[in-house]
């Protein structure tokens, strides 16, 4: 081989070696100071946690319901509407929650950063978490009513 070749070898092997020391020691001062660049602010993280359980517990109360009218009213013409209405908001709901839980385990997933269109996406969700919720919440509300449910 040439020395030029030889030279851009030897260049190119001094340069990889020196990014992954560099890749290497930027984990290292990472995990000892306890901080992982893909973490979510605690702000995030607790809202994320709020909404999943404000999914959660819609889903709960929507099919709770949902039973109830079952067992007390039966399955009628009557009672189709708020049945289909409780099982859709169940779903809904439950939609919600899955979909907050893949994104935020994908960003945990994510090392060492996670990509901008990723924290993006987790926003979207969250607006749309935050839009839905008092919505469902409001149509278990109003079957609870048509029905003098408490």
């Amino acid at each position: 081989m040439s020395d030029s070749v030889t030279d851009s070898h030897a260049l190119i092997w001094y340069l990889e070696d020196r990014f992954y020391y560099f890749k290497l020691k930027l984990m290292v001062i990472t995990y000892c100071l306890g901080v992982n660049m893909a973490d979510l602010p605690s702000q995030t993280t607790e809202t994320l946690n709020q909404l999943k359980q404000q999914a959660l517990d819609i889903v709960n109360e929507a099919l709770a319901l949902e039973l109830t009218i079952f067992q007390v009213f039966g399955e009628t013409e009557a009672t189709m509407a708020a049945l289909d209405e409780m099982k859709s908001a169940a779903e809904d709901a439950e939609s919600s929650y899955s979909q907050l839980s893949t994104i935020q385990l994908q960003i945990a997933k994510a090392q060492p950063v996670t990509s901008a269109d990723m924290l993006q996406l987790l926003e979207r969700a969250i607006a749309r978490t935050q839009a839905r919720i008092p919505a469902l919440e409001r149509s278990i509300e109003e079957v609870k009513m048509e029905y003098n449910l408490p």
